[in-house]
Protein backbone atom coordinates (compact mmCIF):
# COMPACT_ATOMS: atom_id res chain seq x y z
CA UNK A 1 0.00 0.00 0.00
CA UNK A 2 2.73 2.46 0.89
CA UNK A 3 4.95 2.15 -2.16
CA UNK A 4 5.59 3.74 -5.56
CA UNK A 5 3.43 2.10 -8.19
CA UNK A 6 0.68 1.45 -5.67
CA UNK A 7 -3.07 1.02 -6.26
CA UNK A 8 -3.83 4.66 -7.09
CA UNK A 9 -1.29 4.89 -9.92
CA UNK A 10 -2.30 4.68 -13.56
CA UNK A 11 -2.13 0.87 -13.71
CA UNK A 12 -3.32 0.21 -10.16
CA UNK A 13 -6.70 -1.16 -9.12
CA UNK A 14 -7.74 2.13 -7.49
CA UNK A 15 -6.81 4.44 -10.39
CA UNK A 16 -9.60 6.90 -11.11
CA UNK A 17 -11.71 6.09 -8.05
CA UNK A 18 -11.57 9.75 -6.98
CA UNK A 19 -13.22 10.66 -10.30
CA UNK A 20 -15.84 7.90 -10.01
CA UNK A 21 -16.89 9.10 -6.56
CA UNK A 22 -16.29 12.88 -6.62
CA UNK A 23 -16.23 14.46 -3.19
CA UNK A 24 -16.56 11.07 -1.51
CA UNK A 25 -13.12 9.54 -1.90
CA UNK A 26 -9.64 10.90 -1.32
CA UNK A 27 -6.54 9.01 -2.35
CA UNK A 28 -4.26 8.22 0.55
CA UNK A 29 -2.11 5.12 0.64
CA UNK A 30 -2.57 2.82 3.58
CA UNK A 31 -6.28 2.22 3.89
CA UNK A 32 -9.31 0.28 2.75
CA UNK A 33 -12.92 1.37 2.28
CA UNK A 34 -15.57 0.01 4.63
CA UNK A 35 -18.28 -1.35 2.35
CA UNK A 36 -21.43 -2.67 4.00
CA UNK A 37 -24.26 -4.11 1.91
CA UNK A 38 -22.68 -2.59 -1.20
CA UNK A 39 -22.41 0.97 0.16
CA UNK A 40 -19.22 2.72 1.22
CA UNK A 41 -19.82 3.86 4.80
CA UNK A 42 -16.31 4.82 5.84
CA UNK A 43 -12.72 3.74 5.74
CA UNK A 44 -10.07 1.98 7.77
CA UNK A 45 -6.69 3.74 7.80
CA UNK A 46 -3.57 1.61 8.04
CA UNK A 47 0.00 2.71 7.44
CA UNK A 48 3.51 2.26 8.68
CA UNK A 49 4.25 -1.35 7.89
CA UNK A 50 5.06 -3.12 4.67
CA UNK A 51 2.35 -3.26 2.02
CA UNK A 52 1.60 -6.84 3.02
CA UNK A 53 1.36 -5.94 6.71
CA UNK A 54 -0.87 -2.92 6.03
CA UNK A 55 -3.22 -5.04 3.90
CA UNK A 56 -3.33 -7.81 6.53
CA UNK A 57 -4.19 -5.31 9.30
CA UNK A 58 -6.87 -3.63 7.15
CA UNK A 59 -8.47 -6.96 6.24
CA UNK A 60 -8.37 -8.04 9.90
CA UNK A 61 -10.26 -4.87 10.84
CA UNK A 62 -12.89 -5.50 8.17
CA UNK A 63 -13.30 -9.13 9.29
CA UNK A 64 -13.66 -7.96 12.91
CA UNK A 65 -16.42 -5.58 11.83
CA UNK A 66 -18.17 -8.42 9.96
CA UNK A 67 -17.94 -10.58 13.06
CA UNK A 68 -19.32 -7.79 15.23
CA UNK A 69 -22.25 -7.07 12.88
CA UNK A 70 -23.08 -10.73 12.31
CA UNK A 71 -24.88 -12.15 9.28
CA UNK A 72 -27.43 -9.33 9.05
CA UNK A 73 -24.90 -7.16 7.17
CA UNK A 74 -22.46 -8.04 4.40
CA UNK A 75 -19.05 -6.40 4.93
CA UNK A 76 -16.56 -6.51 2.05
CA UNK A 77 -13.51 -8.19 3.55
CA UNK A 78 -11.40 -8.45 0.40
CA UNK A 79 -8.52 -6.03 -0.15
CA UNK A 80 -9.44 -5.71 -3.85
CA UNK A 81 -11.70 -2.63 -3.92
CA UNK A 82 -12.97 -3.44 -7.43
CA UNK A 83 -15.05 -6.38 -6.11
Amino acid sequence: MNQPGGPATIHGEAFGIHAMMPGKFAIFVGGLPIVVNGSVIGGVGVSGGSSEDDIAVGVAALKALQSYLGNVYDVMTEPDIKK
